[in-house]
Protein backbone atom coordinates (compact mmCIF):
# COMPACT_ATOMS: atom_id res chain seq x y z
CA UNK A 1 0.00 0.00 0.00
CA UNK A 2 1.43 3.40 -0.91
CA UNK A 3 1.66 6.11 1.74
CA UNK A 4 -1.13 8.23 0.23
CA UNK A 5 -3.55 5.30 0.44
CA UNK A 6 -2.37 4.54 3.99
CA UNK A 7 -3.10 8.12 5.06
CA UNK A 8 -6.50 7.97 3.44
CA UNK A 9 -7.33 4.75 5.32
CA UNK A 10 -6.11 6.33 8.56
CA UNK A 11 -8.35 9.36 8.04
CA UNK A 12 -11.33 7.16 7.21
CA UNK A 13 -10.78 4.94 10.26
CA UNK A 14 -10.10 7.78 12.70
CA UNK A 15 -13.18 9.68 11.55
CA UNK A 16 -15.33 6.57 11.91
CA UNK A 17 -14.06 5.90 15.42
CA UNK A 18 -14.71 9.48 16.49
CA UNK A 19 -18.16 9.49 14.95
CA UNK A 20 -19.10 6.18 16.56
CA UNK A 21 -18.13 7.68 19.95
CA UNK A 22 -20.47 10.62 19.31
CA UNK A 23 -17.59 13.02 18.68
CA UNK A 24 -19.11 14.26 15.45
CA UNK A 25 -17.40 17.65 15.32
CA UNK A 26 -13.99 16.00 15.62
CA UNK A 27 -14.91 13.46 12.94
CA UNK A 28 -16.06 16.30 10.68
CA UNK A 29 -12.70 17.99 11.19
CA UNK A 30 -10.80 14.81 10.33
CA UNK A 31 -12.78 14.23 7.15
CA UNK A 32 -12.52 17.86 6.06
CA UNK A 33 -8.75 17.67 6.52
CA UNK A 34 -8.66 14.45 4.49
CA UNK A 35 -10.71 16.10 1.75
CA UNK A 36 -8.06 18.78 1.34
CA UNK A 37 -5.74 16.04 0.07
CA UNK A 38 -8.42 13.78 -1.48
CA UNK A 39 -11.17 16.11 -2.77
CA UNK A 40 -12.56 13.54 -5.20
CA UNK A 41 -12.99 10.62 -2.82
CA UNK A 42 -16.71 9.79 -2.64
CA UNK A 43 -16.47 7.92 0.66
CA UNK A 44 -14.91 10.87 2.47
CA UNK A 45 -17.80 13.07 1.33
CA UNK A 46 -20.26 10.37 2.37
CA UNK A 47 -18.75 9.97 5.84
CA UNK A 48 -18.67 13.74 6.26
CA UNK A 49 -22.36 13.79 5.29
CA UNK A 50 -23.26 11.21 7.92
CA UNK A 51 -21.44 13.10 10.67
CA UNK A 52 -23.06 16.38 9.62
CA UNK A 53 -26.45 14.69 9.63
CA UNK A 54 -25.82 13.15 13.05
CA UNK A 55 -24.90 16.59 14.39
CA UNK A 56 -28.15 18.09 13.04
CA UNK A 57 -26.66 20.06 10.13
CA UNK A 58 -29.02 18.72 7.50
CA UNK A 59 -28.47 21.30 4.77
CA UNK A 60 -24.68 20.91 4.99
CA UNK A 61 -25.14 17.16 5.02
CA UNK A 62 -27.14 17.31 1.79
CA UNK A 63 -24.38 19.30 0.11
CA UNK A 64 -21.84 16.62 1.03
CA UNK A 65 -24.20 13.82 -0.08
CA UNK A 66 -24.64 15.59 -3.42
CA UNK A 67 -20.88 15.73 -3.90
CA UNK A 68 -20.52 12.06 -2.99
CA UNK A 69 -23.19 11.19 -5.56
CA UNK A 70 -21.54 13.39 -8.21
CA UNK A 71 -18.36 11.37 -7.72
CA UNK A 72 -20.09 7.98 -7.66
CA UNK A 73 -23.53 8.25 -9.23
CA UNK A 74 -24.62 4.72 -8.34
CA UNK A 75 -23.78 5.07 -4.62
CA UNK A 76 -27.04 3.71 -3.20
CA UNK A 77 -26.32 4.56 0.44
CA UNK A 78 -25.75 8.22 -0.41
CA UNK A 79 -28.97 8.37 -2.44
CA UNK A 80 -30.93 6.70 0.35
CA UNK A 81 -29.59 9.00 3.07
CA UNK A 82 -30.14 12.09 0.93
CA UNK A 83 -33.71 10.93 0.27
CA UNK A 84 -34.37 10.58 4.01
CA UNK A 85 -33.14 14.12 4.67
CA UNK A 86 -35.19 15.56 1.81
CA UNK A 87 -38.20 13.73 3.23
CA UNK A 88 -37.53 15.13 6.70
CA UNK A 89 -37.30 18.62 5.22
CA UNK A 90 -40.61 18.16 3.38
CA UNK A 91 -38.97 18.05 -0.05
CA UNK A 92 -40.86 15.04 -1.38
CA UNK A 93 -39.94 15.45 -5.06
CA UNK A 94 -36.22 15.43 -4.26
CA UNK A 95 -36.72 12.49 -1.91
CA UNK A 96 -38.50 10.45 -4.57
CA UNK A 97 -35.75 11.17 -7.11
CA UNK A 98 -33.11 9.84 -4.74
CA UNK A 99 -35.18 6.82 -3.73
CA UNK A 100 -35.62 5.98 -7.42
CA UNK A 101 -31.90 6.38 -8.09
Amino acid sequence: MDSDRAYLEAYLNLGCLLSECGRHDEAIGVWRTALLENPDHHLLHFNLSVALEDSGRLEQSLIAYRRSIELKQDFADAHFNAARIHEELGQQTHAIRHYNA
